[in-house]
């Protein structure tokens, strides 16, 4: 129970111990209880080496994470070296030591600490690239600043579609509309077609290299909008093995919601729907009256379960046909703590494009109203958790990131494609 000797003050300068018994041990001492006042030192010196030099000398950063002075040179001794070249510690840093080791700290703080070597020098790279382009002036820092795209694994479509994606970084992705050219009616119906991007795919222009997710056509038939979503690009029936999740609307066009393809509530498990579990709500979309025809972008809200550290979402099943229960039920009776809400940042007017903008860093090069990016309405920073927008006639954009998976991110892009009189 001892402290460790080497951590004890150098004895070789102090006076003759001979005539003192040696041969007894010292008692055993709880460690002393951190009050509050001393808990605000370590949090102050945390962030820097102790000093043992006595005399508070200037220290910086070096590459590595750790503090270093500046009289001492950058090599990779260890904690015990570099104390034996500083000379004694000064008086009361042997037992603030003593103190901090005996409650499980320690008293050197590595920012990088816990993370990967290659994410650290990525990070030092993109910093690198940021301040060369800021020499070549303003406009070359904000394309060195753009947020770059996340590395993800769609090995397993079914399993990345549903799952959360990155944080770190966005999931870029492109969507492209065909419209078939027919002369019956309910024929000219669009379809839409999500694909990752490869490498080296910049907006409007995608490489050979992107892969298919999903594709989505909207039903025929229907009295409101309902799109089928499907894991094939020619196969979009409804009752094929590759459908996949359901996107459906009110008779107005205000308010979507994104089931997966489950059974129906209260649907009798037999024929198409036998051996299916009761279907989840994942997702639902509504947006504001435009009662008085003003211009303006549409104002819209967006409706996710909540998800834990581990990626596991909350589960919102309808009890009844008309939805009770479900996201939509819940957020309009106010239960809404398994609930992340969105809203869409909201775009300046820009007198000198006479148009409203968003800053989409490079993303999107068409004007349209179609156009949004969604934040978490409880984020004071607005991360953009989802942004949407057009790049060619018929080719659009679409980078998600955490909490929302590609499934959610397509399903409310297509929200967007639906035409809605009552909110233009």
């Amino acid at each position: 129970n001892q402290p460790s000797t080497m951590n004890q003050p150098s004895t070789m300068n102090q006076p003759s111990t001979m005539n003192q018994s040696t041969n007894q041990p010292r008692p055993s001492a709880a460690p002393p209880a951190l009050d509050r006042h001393t808990m605000a030192m370590y949090a102050e010196r945390r962030s820097f080496n102790i000093s043992g030099d006595g005399h508070g000398a200037a220290q910086r950063r070096v590459p590595d994470g750790r503090v270093r002075g500046f009289d001492e040179p950058e090599t990779d001794f260890g904690v015990g070296d570099r104390r034996q070249r500083q000379g004694p510690e000064p008086e009361g840093v042997a037992e603030l030591r003593r103190d901090l080791e005996a409650h499980g700290l320690v008293d050197e703080f590595d920012p990088n600490e816990g993370r990967h070597p290659m994410e650290v020098a990525a990070e030092r790279e993109r910093a690198r690239r940021i301040e060369a382009a800021a020499k070549l002036g303003p406009k070359a820092k904000r394309i060195a600043e753009r947020p770059e795209a996340a590395r993800v694994d769609a090995s397993d479509k079914r399993v990345f579609l549903t799952r959360p994606g990155p944080g770190d970084a966005p999931v870029r992705c492109h969507i492209v509309r065909r419209v078939n050219k027919g002369y019956l009616p309910g024929s000219n119906y669009p379809e839409y077609f999500l694909y990752l991007d490869g490498p080296g795919a910049k907006p409007g222009d995608p490489t050979n290299e992107a892969k298919f997710l999903l594709s989505a056509r909207k039903r025929k038939k229907s009295k409101s909008s309902n799109y089928v979503i499907s894991l094939d690009e020619e196969d979009m029936a409804r009752q094929s093995g590759n459908f996949f999740a359901k996107l459906r609307s009110n008779f107005v066009g205000t308010e979507f919601t994104l089931y997966d393809k489950g059974s129906k509530p209260g649907e009798k498990p037999d024929g198409k729907s036998a051996g299916l579990a009761p279907r989840e709500d994942l997702g639902a979309v509504t947006y504001q009256y435009n009662v008085l025809g003003t211009r303006g972008p549409r104002k819209m809200k967006g409706f996710i379960p909540g998800v834990d550290e581990n990626g596991q979402r909350a589960k919102f099943v309808a009890t009844t046909r008309d939805g009770a229960h479900g996201i939509l039920d819940c957020h309009k009776h106010g239960r809404s703590d398994d609930l992340i809400a969105l809203t869409n940042k909201s775009p300046r007017w820009n007198e000198q494009m006479q148009a409203y903008c968003l800053n989409f860093n490079g993303r999107v090069t068409h004007a349209s109203v179609k156009n949004f990016q969604l934040v978490d309405e409880s984020d004071e920073d607005e991360r953009v958790v989802l942004q949407f927008g057009k790049v060619g006639k018929d080719m659009f954009t679409m980078d998600f990131q955490w909490p929302m998976s590609a499934l959610q991110a397509f399903a409310i892009c297509l929200t967007s494609f639906d035409s809605k009189l009552a909110c233009e």
